[in-house]
């Protein structure tokens, strides 16, 4: 019987799959760095939905208290504060006859603590002139990566006068609404 004779490929198959190995790898981090990504762009869906719905929430109970409204009571021209506090929520002095004052403080407080509560960071800007209101709802969005802190949501950015005078801004959900 006769020998087979030697290749002169020895060792060529350990490279090929050392190769491979490296590209599968890369392969990998791509997909896992994608699959991030794809949850941080729903959670980020998820708090805008959230504030579309807390902002459309807090028109109609501008609308339900015009006197309030076109006094400005439902107005919050402060800056922008990320706090968890919780807000006392006052009463009315006769409780079966509110005020358009004391309904817009009660509803502005609950509010505001609806705000604290389902969004990290919850805080508003609300203005209004004439017949309609700006509402801007603001939150810090946890864990945003490099390259997605420009990100604008829906379009619109925080107004200069409710951004904070340091330190990270806050993403924007704006709404416009004529009572």
């Amino acid at each position: 019987m006769r020998a087979a004779p030697l290749s002169r490929q020895r060792g060529m198959a350990l490279i090929e799959v050392l190769a491979a190995m490296l590209i599968t790898a890369f392969g990998l981090t791509a997909i896992s760095l994608l699959l991030v990504a794809t949850m941080q762009y729903g959670k980020m869906a998820q708090f805008q939905t959230t504030a579309q719905q807390l902002a459309a929430g807090y028109a109609e109970l501008m609308r339900a208290n015009p006197d309030g409204f076109g006094a400005g009571l439902y107005d919050k021209n402060a800056s922008y504060a990320a706090s968890a506090n919780v807000l006392p929520v006052p009463t009315c002095a006769d409780p079966a006859q509110c005020t358009a004052a004391e309904l817009a403080a009660i509803d502005s407080a609950q509010w505001r603590n609806k705000l604290r509560a389902n969004l990290p960071g919850g805080d508003a800007y609300v203005q209004h002139s004439g017949n309609a209101a700006d509402i801007w709802v603001m939150w810090m969005e946890p864990g945003t990566q490099t390259g997605l802190d420009s990100l604008a949501l829906g379009g619109a950015t925080c107004p200069q006068a409710a951004l904070p005078a340091s330190g990270t801004s806050p993403r924007c959900y704006f709404l416009r609404v004529w009572l």
